[in-house]
């Protein structure tokens, strides 16, 4: 099974780029689709189960549809895999912006063994006040949400807006999975 992560800052211009991706799930960040252009979305993006209608781009209501400097989240499965949002883990680890994370469950294989997939977004920025809100997201998720599901495989995909050298957490989290013997992805 292949996993992809992808910034789409609008979702009909960047059609083709998603398209264009051969994975069989696709987290995608920054992303912007107006409710008038679904329709037109599901059209061109035949090969991927979309989310139910309100949820292809997850927004707080702070955030504007149209601004793609604060969209939302969508996480794409292609057809026929199941794929499901919940917010099981994420409502253990009271994430301070819960719109820029989202828990997908993916069935691998024959069906019967999943895959949790934690598509984020954190803040950007070099500032305290980011810094802080990202380190705390990525504790939450990383351990919180991840730990509240027990011993079952784990991806954290998307967009840190760090490195591990610049963030303490994401640093902690590498080298617990570097001495469990798994290497970590590429991650940026």
């Amino acid at each position: 099974m292949k996993f992809a992560t992808l910034n789409v800052t609008s979702m009909l211009q960047y059609i083709l780029a998603v398209n264009a991706v051969e994975a069989d799930l696709l987290c995608c960040q920054e992303v912007t689709l107006l409710p008038c252009k679904r329709a037109q979305a599901e059209e061109y993006l035949r090969k991927w189960c979309l989310p139910p209608p309100g949820r292809l781009c997850r927004n707080s209501g702070s955030r504007s549809t149209v601004n793609a400097a604060n969209g939302g989240l969508s996480t794409l499965g292609l057809r026929p895999i199941p794929a499901y949002e919940t917010k099981t883990a994420l409502s253990h680890a009271a994430i301070r912006s819960p719109d820029r994370v989202s828990h997908t469950v993916v069935a691998t294989g024959a069906g019967n063994t999943f895959v949790h997939v934690f598509n984020v977004y954190c803040p950007s920025g070099n500032g305290r006040a980011e810094s802080e809100e990202r380190e705390d997201m990525l504790e939450k998720i990383l351990f919180a949400a991840a730990d509240s599901l027990g011993d079952v495989p784990i991806m954290v995909m998307g967009d840190l807006n760090t490195e591990e050298d610049r963030s303490p957490v994401l640093r902690k989290a590498l080298r617990k999975v570097r001495r469990s013997g798994t290497a970590p992805c590429a991650y940026r």
